[in-house]
């Protein structure tokens, strides 16, 4: 089943939430990594290099999978959710996408602030564009370090939010988030 159903995700939306997932753990992890190097450190091109090229990539899937969300219908919440937790999980979901979105820019704008461009894996390259504008590139450096942190807080909640679901309320909200789903639901 590759698009939802009424009562449960399919092969698509399951794909690219854990696809995004993992991204997002490996590039926080590979961010704070990376705060220790120093311009001499020999690993400090190559991790600049492949964390520019798989927050372009996250930036770009999470584009496809805001598309995908409008083109196919969602799944309806569980009758046992609450108003207000179908209400909460709608709201972190927008919050994590315009994080997303957010931290792609200042990204962008901390590599651009000299007019570089920021390549994909040496694939292709997106322009530097910025106007020249003093302490950009700092400015720039906190927003994206602040959004990464909140990103990461956030992501630990929806995290807690769908253990809390699977485990306590067992109404197998994780399952379905894997695509796991009775017969019934499909």
């Amino acid at each position: 089943m590759w698009k939802n159903s009424d009562n449960c995700f399919g092969l698509v939306s399951v794909s690219l939430h854990w696809l995004m997932a993992l991204l997002m753990i490996g590039l926080f992890i590979l961010g704070w990594y990376m705060m220790d190097l120093s311009y001499t450190d020999s690993d400090y091109n190559l991790a600049y290099m492949v964390h520019k090229s798989l927050g372009i990539l996250v930036f770009e899937l999470a584009i496809v999978q805001i598309g995908w969300r409008l083109y196919v219908n969602h799944p309806a919440p569980l009758r046992s959710h609450k108003s207000w937790e179908v209400l909460a999980a709608r709201v972190v979901h927008i919050i994590l996408f315009s994080m997303i979105v957010l931290i792609a820019f200042s990204g962008y704008a901390i590599s651009s602030a000299e007019g570089d461009a920021v390549s994909f894996f040496n694939l292709y390259a997106i322009p530097g564009i910025l106007p020249a504008y003093e302490n950009l590139e700092d400015l720039a450096g906190e927003i994206h370090f602040y959004l990464a942190y909140g990103t990461a807080c956030l992501v630990l909640l929806h995290m807690a939010a769908a253990l809390k679901h699977q485990f306590i309320d067992k109404d197998g909200t994780l399952s379905r988030m894997l695509g796991i789903c009775s017969k019934d639901e499909k």
